[in-house]
């Protein structure tokens, strides 16, 4: 049998993507912001057996509730 990698999770300019472990199948990634920030959407991804991500961690949006 082979190993199925997937490739890295590329967080947005102003978040961070956390993994369970080194991109392999049935990783999970989490996507939190920074400061000032809210993550639109899923904030996790996993890494499915057929080599692809199931979301995309890449939106945010400015939190103008934030003084």
């Amino acid at each position: 049998y082979s190993v199925v990698q997937c490739l890295a999770v590329v967080p947005p300019p102003v978040g961070e993507v956390t993994c369970d472990s080194d991109y392999l199948f049935g990783s999970v990634c989490t996507l939190t912001c920074q400061e000032g920030y809210t993550v639109t959407g899923e904030n996790s991804t996993e890494f499915l057996v057929n080599g692809t991500w199931s979301n995309t961690l890449n939106v945010m949006v400015i939190n103008y509730d934030i003084v």
